[in-house]
């Protein structure tokens, strides 16, 4: 399965250096929280924390989770 879906997060009270914020993900439907990996080079290049932008490509869900595909399908 693959990821690369782009997204932009907004906000107040990130690091400037946008490699040091770490995304988490959030269920509302299963109620969890999911650290996710750390913002590649391109997303930190194409970020702006200091004015409260972050570029994020979401991970592949074999990626996020550290398992094979084929245990999740």
């Amino acid at each position: 399965m693959a990821g690369g879906t782009h997204i932009f997060i907004k906000g107040a009270g990130m690091s400037d250096n946008s490699q040091s914020n770490i995304p988490v993900l959030y269920s509302h439907q299963f109620d969890y929280d999911l650290v996710s990996l750390p913002l590649s080079e391109d997303d930190s290049f194409n970020s702006h924390a200091s004015l409260g932008h972050i570029a994020y490509r979401l991970p592949a869900i074999d990626e996020l989770f550290a398992l094979p595909y084929s245990y999740l399908d």
